[in-house]
């Protein structure tokens, strides 16, 4: 009977020592590929000599740029404990990197140079980031919230090639304008999880957001999970992606990403 108690005592010992470390301390992996399409705008806020300053419209990249959709991917890393007033960390890289071809009718400007007028233009946008996410569980039961900072770091640019005379010669074949984005920025972080019980499932949503004189960042990613008993786990979810830019490095920009991704996940 002793040895039953004993037997007994160390099984839920154990269990819950397990159970205990999980909650101290957690570590999470996992990668997913973002089917993502295109929409938006992008313009050169650098002034134009006359007569031509008039041709300075909006360019879309889907009608006038011929970007549709594409597939990246994006790699993150977690590492949480309860050691108080120590935050846990996250970082998370976005390979963001896309380009299109087109026959260009109108004329349109970027940086200083002129495109179109039945151009054929290449185009390159890479919107890559990587993500510092400093964030505290305030909430952690079958409901988890947490609450942050993320700093996101632009390593990217736009890039414009012509590759064709336009009509008459009037624009030259191999004109380029590539304008940089290597910006960081200071965002709001915020996470909610809902844990299904006995299920293995989870629904869970994530924003990062900032806006500030005419510049708006807003990144919302929504997914359902499932975790096996060894840790590994699938996700299935849409994220949507939208940067305004004011004026910054000579561009002006309001760009949307969206789409739907399938990942997989480990924790231990």
């Amino acid at each position: 009977m002793i040895k039953k108690v004993l037997l007994i005592g160390t099984l839920a010992l154990c269990s819950s020592m397990n159970a205990q470390a999980d909650r101290v301390f957690g570590l999470f992996f996992g990668a997913y590929s973002w089917n993502a399409d295109y929409s938006g705008t992008i313009s050169s806020s650098a002034e134009l000599p006359p007569p031509l300053e008039r041709f300075s419209p909006e360019i879309d990249v889907e009608d006038d740029l011929g970007f549709s959709d594409d597939t990246g991917g994006v790699y993150y890393f977690a590492l949480e404990h309860f050691v108080p007033l120590i935050p846990n960390v996250k970082l998370v890289h976005s390979d963001i990197n896309s380009n299109a071809t087109e026959t260009v009718d109108k004329l349109i400007a970027l940086d200083g140079n002129y495109f179109g007028l039945s151009q054929d233009i290449r185009t390159a946008v890479d919107l890559s980031h990587t993500d510092l996410t400093l964030y505290y569980q305030v909430l952690d039961n079958w409901v988890e919230l947490d609450v942050g900072l993320t700093a996101r770091a632009f390593d990217g640019m736009i890039d414009m090639l012509a590759l064709s005379d336009s009509r008459g010669g009037l624009l030259t074949e191999g004109t380029r304008s590539t304008i940089d984005i290597d910006i960081t920025a200071p965002l709001l972080y915020g996470a909610a999880q809902f844990n299904l019980p006995l299920s293995g499932l989870s629904i869970s949503v994530d924003a990062n957001f900032i806006a500030y004189s005419g510049n708006s960042i807003t990144d919302i990613n929504a997914n359902m999970a499932y975790a096996f008993d060894f840790g590994l786990g699938l996700m299935a979810g849409y994220r949507t992606f939208s940067m305004e830019l004011d004026d910054i490095h000579d561009l002006n920009a309001d760009i949307q990403l969206d789409g739907p991704y399938a990942a997989l996940t480990f924790h231990f």
